[in-house]
């Protein structure tokens, strides 16, 4: 079976994840989203370490997390950039309904 380009594309999802606004209230909420207790802690085996070396969004890639998190997900381990990540064989994995229940809150609260 022959897959068409437009088939393998990965959606980056809406413009809300992007907007400067919404990264603002995400980073005051890095916090409650590390210690809220539906976050875990997921446990990366060497090789994906050493193969996601300098790329976060490599390993978010891998692990099946949505494009559109993948700034939240670098924020929350405490990352300014992907390129950050070297050695670490652990990744704080917040619920994503709590991410979802945030931006709702944001979008509400837009005027």
């Amino acid at each position: 079976m022959t897959l068409k380009i437009h088939e393998l594309q990965r959606t980056n999802g809406a413009d809300v994840y992007y907007d400067p606004d919404f990264r603002i209230m995400i980073e005051t909420h890095l916090k409650y989203l590390r210690n809220h207790e539906k976050t875990q802690t997921a446990v990366i085996d060497e090789h994906r370490v050493y193969r996601q070396e300098s790329d976060f969004y490599g390993l978010m890639l891998e692990l099946d997390v949505a494009t559109k998190y993948h700034w939240i997900m670098l924020r929350v381990n405490g990352y300014e950039h992907p390129s950050d990540y070297k050695d670490k064989n652990t990744v704080i994995m917040p619920a994503i309904e709590e991410i979802e229940r945030l931006k709702s809150m944001h979008l509400a609260n837009r005027v």
